[in-house]
C-alpha cells in the first residue's frame, strides 16, 4: 500500500522478498509496473507464490531506467510474449540475475530473444539447476561477467555461449549439461566446478561406464572452449 501511494520521487532499489504461495501474482505485477512508473534502478523478486505468472511485462520490458534485475521464483514464470515484440529490451540492463525453474520449450526460445535484445548487458547469472532439457543460447556482444549453475538431474540441458567480450566464466555443474562455447576470445579468467557423479542418485548404483565417457566428453568440450584463458581454476568433487 506505501508503494501504491508514493509520490513521485525515484527509487533506486525495489526488493521483494515473500515467502507465502497463496500470494496472487497480479499483486505483484501491479507492484513492479508502480516501482517502473517511479524508474527503479535495481529490481529484486523473490517469492514462491503457487502459480506461474507471466512477469516481462510491456512496462517492464521498455523500462528504459532498469539497471539490475533479480528473479527467484521457484514456481516457475513465464517470459511473456512482449520480448517477441519489442526491438530493445531493458535499454540500460547491465545486470541479470535468472533462477529458472521448469522452463517450457516455449519459455526457452523468449528467454533466448531476450538476452540478445538488451543492448548493454555486462554481467549474467543464471541458475538452471531444475530446470528439465533446455537449449539456452546466450549470444551477448557486450557480456563480460556470467556464471552459470547447473547439477540439474531433470534432463541434459544445452547452454551455447557466445560472448566475444568476455573476461569472466565461472560455471558450476556436474556435466550433466553440454556447454558449446562459441567465442569467448578475450576470457581473462575462468572458474570451472565441476561435480563428478559416480552413482545415480535415485537407484545409487554406480553409473554405467557409457555415462562417464559421455561426462568425459563434455568436459573436454568445455576446456576446448575457454582454451585460450590466462587465469584458469578447476575444482573436482566426487559423489
Amino acid at each position: 500500500m506505501v508503494l501504491l501511494f508514493r509520490d513521485d520521487c525515484g527509487i533506486q532499489r525495489f526488493q521483494l522478498n515473500c515467502h507465502n504461495d497463496s500470494i496472487d501474482s497480479s499483486h505483484i505485477n501491479t507492484w513492479i509496473a508502480k516501482a517502473v512508473k517511479h524508474n527503479v534502478e535495481e529490481l529484486c523478486i523473490k517469492t514462491n507464490t503457487s502459480d506461474e505468472f507471466s512477469i516481462f511485462s510491456h512496462c517492464l520490458c521498455t523500462c528504459k531506467s532498469l539497471t539490475k534485475l533479480e528473479l527467484d521464483l521457484p514456481n516457475g514464470f513465464k517470459f511473456g510474449s512482449e520480448i517477441v515484440s519489442t526491438p530493445v529490451i531493458l535499454p540500460r540492463l547491465k545486470s541479470m540475475n535468472l533462477q529458472f525453474r521448469y522452463l517450457s520449450s516455449d519459455n526457452v526460445n523468449l528467454a533466448n530473444e531476450l538476452f540478445t535484445k538488451c543492448p548493454a548487458l555486462e554481467s549474467l547469472v543464471l541458475d538452471i539447476s531444475r530446470c528439465r532439457t533446455t537449449n539456452l543460447r546466450i549470444s551477448v556482444p557486450t557480456l563480460k561477467h556470467i556464471s552459470l549453475t547447473g547439477d540439474t538431474y531433470m534432463g541434459v540441458s544445452k547452454v551455447t555461449l557466445c560472448a566475444p567480450n568476455l573476461s569472466s566464466f565461472i560455471c558450476f555443474g556436474c556435466l550433466l549439461e553440454d556447454y558449446c562455447l562459441e567465442n569467448l576470445s578475450s576470457l581473462v579468467t575462468a572458474d570451472v566446478r565441476i561435480n563428478i557423479k559416480q552413482y545415480d542418485k535415485v537407484s545409487k548404483i554406480e553409473l554405467h561406464e557409457e555415462k562417464k565417457v559421455s561426462y568425459a566428453q563434455r568436459m573436454v568440450k568445455l576446456m576446448r572452449g575457454i582454451h585460450n584463458v590466462k587465469v584458469l581454476s578447476l575444482t573436482k568433487d566426487f559423489k
